[in-house]
């Protein structure tokens, strides 16, 4: 229960398990398995990836139909949801610094001491990739994590809560909180044995001095002041980092001030969205609604706004096609198609694919989009041919693959 995902968005999945059952009729379960981009492995037990941001490969609609891939519509058992919550929570970013499947399911609940080791000695080597995941692991799941006795009050309160769910459910969730904090008892560990967070952000500055865009985005989150963030953050996205490239994009959209720069290295929202797409579904996703609203450097234009936006949710991002698909016209988009992506969502909640950092007090609303009757059979026909199309890119993409520790 990281602080980034505030619960890690288990609870979402607690849903009844007969809920969409009648999709589950003549889908049998299968064993997914991600297709790992190609690496090199340096003896280390590391295997690192050649091209500092390389996008997850994207999966063809032929692709995704061959792909052999979990149903979304039961639930999983918890200790499954609670690896994939973790997975995910790590490689939306681990992946975009380099990180390979291997390390990520070894810091997703593996041999979490024994990736940080190696990790360590790679960085001290110079190794830049290293230097970038371990930062990130040190920022984000030590320096950010909250203590042990929050933790423990935080998961009790939900404990005592689910106590007024059905007895399968609230067994399924108190199974998922142990598993989770059972995780995070052990990073807390490792953080405590083996992380100087000032040693690793000093070698992360060095690396961003020198020019290294995931180093840069580093340092923008550990800059302490919004001029520093700014410049990092600008300095990252020259250097061609997509999550720099989205997150400036974001500021500069919000009106955040000094956020686009000035004179000749000024950039704008549309460049910065529009270069961060290719690798990030999420980017893909901000841009169709840039097209549907207007923003600096995006001219509004619905019809472009909605196929960009029906690509990102094909990708994994659905947040886009969920905002604006009920706001523009029927032509552009059928309702049908809308509520088939919103029962596509909430299932991947369900199998803790997407973790929003969501608790209890979610799992109504989780519930109420599975179980409604808006839902018309042709929206979930929809649903299910969706789901043969493109759920294989869409669980590479999430990485949503992990396995019960």
């Amino acid at each position: 229960m990281r602080k980034h995902r505030v619960i890690t968005g288990l609870a979402v999945a607690v849903i009844g398990v007969g809920a969409w059952i009648a999709l589950e009729s003549n889908h049998p379960t299968a064993t997914g398995h991600h297709r790992s981009p190609p690496g090199a492995n340096d003896g280390t037990g590391i295997t690192w990836h050649r091209r500092a941001h390389a996008p997850v490969a994207a999966w063809s609609a032929d692709e995704a139909r061959r792909a052999s891939v979990p149903t979304p519509w039961t639930r999983p058992p918890a200790a499954l949801t609670a690896a994939r919550s973790e997975q995910t929570g790590l490689a939306w970013i681990m992946r975009q610094l380099g990180a390979s499947d291997r390390l990520i399911g070894e810091l997703a609940g593996g041999d979490i001491a024994g990736a940080v080791g190696r990790l360590k000695r790679r960085a001290i080597m110079g190794d830049a990739t290293a230097v970038n995941v371990l930062g990130e692991f040190a920022y984000q799941q030590c320096s950010l994590g909250r203590p042990p006795a929050t933790l423990d009050r935080f998961a009790s309160a939900e404990r005592t809560e689910a106590r007024r769910l059905p007895p399968l459910d609230a067994a399924w969730f108190d199974a998922a909180v142990n598993a989770d904090v059972a995780y995070d008892q052990r990073v807390d560990a490792v953080c405590a044995q083996s992380i100087d967070l000032d040693e690793i952000m000093a070698m992360v500055g060095a690396k961003a001095n020198a020019g290294n865009g995931g180093s840069a985005w580093l340092m923008s989150r550990n800059a302490g002041t919004l001029i520093g963030m700014q410049r990092w953050l600008r300095n990252a996205a020259i250097e061609g980092f997509p999550q720099a490239q989205y997150e400036l994009a974001i500021a500069i959209i919000a009106g955040q001030q000094g956020a686009a720069g000035a004179g000749p290295n000024a950039v704008t929202a549309g460049a910065m969205l529009r270069e961060s797409a290719a690798a990030l579904p999420g980017a893909q996703g901000q841009l169709g609604i840039c097209e549907f609203q207007g923003c600096p450097g995006i001219a509004a234009n619905p019809a472009r706004a909605i196929r960009d936006a029906r690509q990102a949710a094909e990708r994994g991002s659905m947040d886009a096609i969920l905002d604006i698909g009920p706001k523009v016209q029927q032509s552009l988009i059928d309702p049908d198609e809308v509520s088939a992506w919103r029962l596509v969502h909430a299932s991947l909640e369900q199998q803790g694919c997407i973790s929003p950092g969501i608790n209890l007090l979610w799992m109504g609303d989780i519930e109420s989009t599975l179980r409604t009757a808006d839902a018309t059979p042709h929206a979930r026909r929809l649903a299910r041919k969706v789901w043969r199309e493109y759920g294989g890119r869409i669980i590479a993409n999430l990485d949503c693959h992990g396995r019960a520790n």
